[in-house]
C-alpha cells in the first residue's frame, strides 16, 4: 500500500486503464473488485473517478463492488446508483442477480431504483434467484 500511495503522491494518474485487451479497467475498478478499503480510499483520495467506464461492457466502479463497504465509499464520493452498462443493467441488477443481500441494501438506501429495466427488460427483482432478495425488492 505505501507505494501505491507513494506513485498516487508523485503524480501517477489515478485513472489511467490498464492494458487488458477489451478491458479499459480503472485502478479503482480493480480496488473494488478486490475488496480493498485502503486501496479504495486512497484511489478516491487522489481524484479516482467514480463514473469512469470499461471499454468491455460499460461498467461503472460500482458494477464492479462486491461489498457492502466498498458500495458505501463510492457512493459517499457520488458514484451514481443508476449508472446503466451497455446491456442497461444498474448495478442493483448486478447485485441482486447475484445474490448480494448487503450490497442490494446499500443501493437501495443510497436510492437506487428498483423499478428500472435493463435491455431485455427486467427489474433488478426478476434476475434476482432468492426469496429474501424478492422480499426487499418488491
Amino acid at each position: 500500500m505505501a507505494a501505491i500511495r507513494e506513485l498516487l503522491e508523485n503524480g501517477v494518474d489515478p485513472n489511467i486503464r490498464d492494458g487488458a485487451p477489451n478491458q479499459g479497467k480503472t485502478p479503482l475498478m480493480h480496488a473494488v473488485t478486490w475488496d480493498n478499503p485502503e486501496l479504495i480510499g486512497a484511489l478516491l483520495g487522489a481524484g479516482a473517478s467514480v463514473c469512469a467506464v470499461n471499454e468491455a461492457g460499460g461498467l461503472s466502479p460500482l458494477h464492479y463492488a462486491r461489498s457492502a463497504t466498498a458500495v458505501g465509499l463510492l457512493v459517499r464520493a457520488g458514484a451514481p446508483v443508476d449508472a446503466k452498462d451497455e446491456r442497461g443493467n444498474t448495478p442493483l441488477h448486478l447485485a441482486a442477480g447475484k445474490g448480494q443481500f448487503e450490497v442490494v441494501s446499500v443501493l437501495l438506501r443510497a436510492g437506487a431504483s428498483e423499478n428500472r429495466r435493463n435491455a431485455d427488460g427486467k427489474r433488478p427483482s426478476d434476475l434476482s434467484y432468492s426469496s429474501f432478495l424478492d422480499d426487499i425488492l418488491l
